[in-house]
């Protein structure tokens, strides 16, 4: 099996539902794809958000950042600024939507927050947080989620790879203890 991870530098807004008070911005920073055997497998999305935008988003568990999927915060409470950076992943069930458009999956996703909104994409539900993080001197801070030691891809609606899930649990309360 082959695996091949293509970087797209985005740099742009897109326009996400999910807030229960109105669509959310996000700043765009990049889009990877990792594909095995020329299939999708995973599809990552990191973008920036200001921290008020942050306590929204925390509030509301808005990407699956639910408190019990969440590891313990490093080095302190995140500040007024600079901007927090959010890693997450598409739900493995959702990425047949991506596969046809893998030519240009950036401009596609830009051409459905501005066309489609509320294309399931686009939806906070849809992507799972790995990683929240705030650059800071002279460290940053943040945390890792549930997500990032357990790849979402060993559970599925199809199938669950046991020990895939077990080694993931193991990670995320070894690293909480």
């Amino acid at each position: 099996m082959t695996s091949t991870i293509e970087n797209h530098q985005l740099d742009s807004e897109l326009t996400l539902p999910g807030s229960s008070q109105s669509p959310l911005t996000v700043r765009a920073v990049t889009l990877t794809l990792t594909k095995q055997d020329d299939t999708l497998i995973e599809s990552r999305l990191t973008f920036q958000i200001n921290p008020e935008l942050y306590q929204l988003i925390d509030t509301e568990a808005l990407f699956n950042l639910k408190p019990e999927l969440r590891g313990t915060l490093s080095h302190g409470e995140f500040l007024s600024e600079p901007n927090i950076e959010i890693t997450a992943s598409l739900k493995p069930d959702l990425l047949p939507h991506l596969t046809p458009h893998l030519d240009d999956a950036p401009a596609y996703l830009k051409s459905l927050s501005q066309e489609h909104p509320d294309h399931p994409l686009l939806s906070t539900e849809s992507w799972l947080a790995l990683q929240v993080k705030q650059p800071r001197e002279p460290v940053e801070t943040g945390y890792r989620t549930f997500w990032d030691y357990l790849n979402p891809s060993a559970i599925t609606t199809d199938s669950i790879d046991s020990e895939k899930n077990q080694r993931g649990h193991h990670q995320f309360f070894q690293r909480l203890g």
